[in-house]
């Protein structure tokens, strides 16, 4: 399958539950999830076809799920209870709290406890979605499974290379010897009920020039890509959606000044589609151009072909550098509107809008909601704290500069919330000392 989010329906068809899951995969796929998602998924007599996939590589539709939250949608429907995510040494976390970032940008499913603890955790990593264990693991700490259920779920994008080459290699050279990572597998999980394969070519995941090196791993595998959301475009490694997906591949690792001149091309090969002119918008703004990236902006927005709130959540960041705040804060609630996920991002960014305007109780609201969405954000806390501090409420300002401290990942950032909220605490006891002895000395006088 090419998009990866098509073994939904693979499991669905093989009637899969509480499966153990081993997912090798540059990317955990669990992502953030409506609540109207999580319920229907879990519903037995509710079909995953019911759930609509977002398009998220031509932004041409919103939906409940896409490519980086179907796994997510497979743990709510109860199909897998203990998930092994594989990673690559390409983005392997040297510490706990460099996977509690990429949670904090990916995940809103795991409890504050969870979280807190997977920090004091040594590889390889464990924390709960929900009532699913995830353990996070290189190939080599992955135990010889045998259990009663298997999955084996394979992204090729696990042999990408997303750190900088030495000697200005290409892409073309696989991470890792799939032949080497075949062997592995067959000692650890000597048998798998199902085997997914996705190929994630469309976006960059994979580079083009990767995909001849570890197609043999699909040969003789059933091909279920004529059902994927994006299965019409050209695979072909040439055109503009060719241009296109590398521009995203570059996008994705973090070159916007090489991914420029593909987006342009495209944009010049066929104007008319508003992703094209999205990733130049990107791009530019990436590489300090905001002029160039306002214009692609305005041309995407006018296409008439874009539906997505993360397009709409990008152009705001961008609106906002360019200055014009309120033009951010349109394009930003528009994005909360358009949003099927319940991202804490989208919810997030519009709140940080807000405080930047100082509107405190519309920021009050979103920190509420962002909240409710991602149990750990700091940032939703501080806002929460500065907001208190605005109404005067300092026992809840304390309270929150101390939730702020526990789930931030930056020990400068968690040192200077607990300085906040031991000044509080002084300054109101300080406040009641006075409001004691001023008591005191009424008392007094009366008495005289």
């Amino acid at each position: 399958m090419e998009n990866h989010s098509t073994a939904l329906r693979v499991w669905e068809n093989h009637d899969v539950r509480e499966a153990l899951c081993v997912h090798l995969d540059a990317h955990l796929d669990i992502g953030w999830l409506s609540g109207e998602s999580v319920r229907l998924a879990a519903d037995r007599e509710y079909s995953l076809a019911g759930l609509h996939e977002r398009d998220c590589l031509l932004h041409t539709r919103e939906g409940h799920y896409d490519i980086a939250n179907w796994l997510g949608v497979a743990l709510a429907a109860g199909m897998v209870s203990e998930l092994f995510w594989v990673v690559p040494d390409e983005v392997w976390f040297n510490s706990s709290r460099q996977l509690q970032e990429l949670l904090t940008r990916q995940i809103g499913q795991v409890s504050i406890a969870s979280f807190a603890e997977l920090g004091r955790h040594k590889s390889p990593y464990r924390f709960m979605t929900g009532k699913t264990e995830i353990v996070v693991c290189t190939l080599e700490q992955l135990p010889l499974l045998h259990t009663e259920t298997l999955l084996l779920d394979i992204d090729l994008d696990y042999f990408a290379r997303y750190r900088d080459l030495p000697g200005g290699r290409d892409w073309s050279e696989p991470s890792v010897d799939p032949a080497d990572v075949i062997t592995e597998l067959r000692a650890r999980v000597p048998h798998a009920d199902v085997t997914t394969v996705s190929l994630s070519w469309h976006g960059g995941y994979l580079p083009y020039d990767l995909l001849p090196r570890v197609l043999p791993l699909c040969e003789g595998a059933e091909t279920v890509q004529g059902g994927d959301v994006w299965s019409r475009q050209n695979s072909r490694g040439e055109g503009p959606y060719a241009d296109y997906t590398r521009a995203c591949g570059l996008l994705h690792r973090k070159r916007p000044a090489e991914a420029m001149p593909f987006a342009r091309r495209a944009v010049r090969a066929d104007p008319q589609v508003g992703a094209y002119h999205y990733a130049e918008s990107v791009s530019a703004s990436a590489t300090g151009d905001l002029l160039r990236a306002a214009e692609a902006r305005d041309l995407c927005l006018s296409s008439g072909t874009v539906d997505s709130a993360q397009v709409l959540n990008d152009f705001a960041g961008i609106t906002a550098r360019l200055g014009d705040l309120e033009d951010a804060l349109l394009l930003q609630e528009k994005a909360l509107v358009v949003d099927q996920v319940e991202s804490p991002i989208i919810s997030g960014n519009l709140m940080a809008l807000y405080a930047q305007a100082g509107r405190w109780d519309r920021a009050k609201e979103l920190a509420q909601l962002t909240v409710t969405r991602q149990p750990f954000c700091s940032e939703a806390f501080v806002v929460l704290a500065t907001a208190a501090q605005h109404h005067g409420d300092r026992v809840n300002a304390v309270d929150m500069w101390e939730h702020a401290a526990e789930c931030s990942v930056d020990v400068y950032q968690k040192a200077s919330y607990r300085r906040r909220a031991d000044r509080l605490r002084s300054n109101r006891r300080e406040l009641n000392y006075v409001r004691m002895r001023r008591r005191w000395r009424a008392t007094s006088c009366c008495g005289n």
